[in-house]
């Protein structure tokens, strides 16, 4: 229950990504799980699905340069590329001109891997690079990582990127407050 939609991001005159949507949850925009797959060795030019002897859905994906790639279950690389498992959550801040500090995050996670973790402020314009956090397979425990990091609106990003690494979220807890009610006026 996938839908695959090629579509052109960033600066790119052409395709650069596929757009992912799983609706086993239901077809409501609240439902669907998005997912944002790129390439690193090439640019999708068609996509498609096809059967395998088995008669089981296969992707295939078409590029500029006439090749064809296909979706193998169990691979955890792209062309002997890592591929990146990442989460990047939308923006906290829902009053327009606030300033909010936060004071840190809280993971209900578990995996194998080095997570990586950065707050990131509106248009990226500052960030800030907490703890790496190893993961276990069965932590037991709920991990908590400090921050100092203020800005008009915050968003988290969670990423891995050694081959075979992967999480599963269960809960991720931004801890925030509003320190100035509006920016200050421009005279």
């Amino acid at each position: 229950m996938l839908v695959y939609v090629l579509i052109v991001l960033d600066e790119a005159n052409d395709p650069n990504y596929i757009l992912v949507g799983n609706y086993e949850m239901g077809f409501q925009f609240d439902r669907i799980k998005w997912h944002l797959w790129g390439f690193a060795e090439f640019d999708p030019s068609s996509i498609g699905i096809d059967r395998d002897s088995d008669k089981k859905s296969v992707l295939k994906v078409g590029s500029l340069e006439g090749d064809i790639y296909e979706q193998e279950v169990g691979r955890t690389n792209d062309n002997d590329d890592p591929i990146e498992n990442f989460v990047k959550f939308g923006f906290i801040g829902d009053r327009t001109g606030s300033i909010k500090h936060c004071g840190g995050i809280n993971l209900r996670i578990k995996g194998s891997g080095s997570l990586a973790m950065q707050l990131i402020g509106q248009d990226a314009v500052d960030s800030q690079t907490l703890t790496s956090l190893t993961l276990a397979a069965t932590p037991g425990k709920e991990y908590f990582r400090p921050a100092f990091f203020q800005s008009e609106k915050i968003s988290l990003k969670l990423s891995l990127n050694l081959e075979g690494s992967y999480f599963s979220l269960h809960r991720a807890n931004i801890y925030t407050n509003v320190i100035f009610e509006s920016r200050p006026m421009n005279a």
